[in-house]
């Protein structure tokens, strides 16, 4: 963990670029979009596969149409989302991710859009049952994420819900040296959830989660 620093002192425009430029230098693969740690795809998947069976199960949503939000190359669509719902959509800033993505799920039936933008610029055309946020509001300021979830709270069908995966620090807030990724403690992310108006219907640490990484939880936001 001792790649955690505190504020690196750069206003939000310095901020962006250099998270922007980071990915851009990633590799387009699971290993490459989740940083390096491509072990936990698979504790990934099934966590995620398993959440969304047990919604279903308790008739906690309809499986009409998802948005899977900071898309990168469509590995949470591929691997869970296209199992459950009917219709599919994904939004992602870094184009060659956008480009993978298309090659990957390009020829699948549930796989309806997938857009490029940033999510400060991302406009709803679609409203969705479920969307998908997951290891990306790290990448956003507090304001910015308010601001996109007030949209996403406006694309949400009658009883839809937002599903939120994120590194979570114990107390405030770090900043992740290598690529300038803001980690947030479980208190800001609850603040600034309710500050854009939703209510935290269920939240819980990421099961199976190695020891050796930072923390990972779960919320699930409703209107």
């Amino acid at each position: 963990m001792d790649k955690l620093i505190e504020n690196p002192d750069l206003n939000k425009d310095e901020w962006y670029s250099k998270t922007k430029e980071h990915w851009e230098n990633c590799e387009s693969t699971i290993k490459g979009v989740l940083g390096g740690n491509d072990q936990v795809h698979l504790i990934d998947v099934k966590a995620s596969s398993e959440l969304i069976e047990g919604l279903i199960f308790s008739k906690k949503i309809n499986t009409k149409r998802v948005l899977d939000v900071g898309a990168g190359i469509g590995r949470v669509t591929e691997n869970v989302l296209v199992n459950y719902f009917e219709e599919c959509d994904l939004v992602e800033q870094d184009e060659k991710y956008v480009e993978e993505s298309r090659k990957l799920l390009g020829g699948n039936p549930r796989v309806k859009n997938i857009y490029r933008n940033s999510l400060q610029d991302f406009v709803f055309n679609n409203s969705y049952s479920v969307i998908w946020i997951q290891w990306i509001l790290e990448n956003l300021n507090d304001e910015d994420i308010k601001a996109f979830l007030f949209n996403c709270g406006n694309a949400l069908e009658d009883k839809g819900l937002i599903v939120i995966k994120e590194n979570i620090v114990l107390k405030g807030t770090k900043f992740w040296q290598e690529d300038y990724s803001k980690i947030r403690s479980e208190s800001v992310f609850k603040k600034i959830f309710k500050d854009a108006g939703f209510k935290l219907f269920k939240h819980f640490k990421h099961p199976n989660w190695p020891k050796d990484l930072i923390n990972v939880s779960i919320f699930i936001l409703s209107k």
